[in-house]
């Protein structure tokens, strides 16, 4: 077998027949986890857009499914009312268009 080894080595890659290295199995988990995890981002978008439980769905699902976190992020910076997401709502508009016409009092 030693042989075989040798010549494959030689030939093709650099192999053992003591098998791999601690360092070189800690390596080959590293890269598995990391392209598994690339993996996983890549396929989510697409794997949620197609989804049976989204057919119905008007716009895209993957959207709705992140909008949950991204109103309570943004409901706690804006000035919108309570409950809303919004940079800022109809009656600030207003409020500011008075102050910007000089007509606010």
């Amino acid at each position: 077998l030693k042989p075989f080894f040798e010549e494959y080595s030689a030939t093709t890659m650099p192999i053992r027949i003591e098998g791999p290295t601690e360092q070189d199995r800690q390596t080959v988990i590293a890269t598995e986890r990391k392209n598994r995890a690339a993996l996983n981002r890549s396929n989510i978008q697409g794997l949620i857009r197609n989804s049976k439980l989204h057919a119905d769905c008007k716009g895209d699902p993957y959207a709705f499914a992140s909008a949950k976190g991204v109103h309570a992020e943004l409901s706690r910076l804006t000035s919108s009312k309570t409950g809303s997401a919004c940079d800022f709502d109809t009656e600030q508009l207003q409020a500011w268009s008075n102050w910007t016409t000089g007509s606010c009092s």
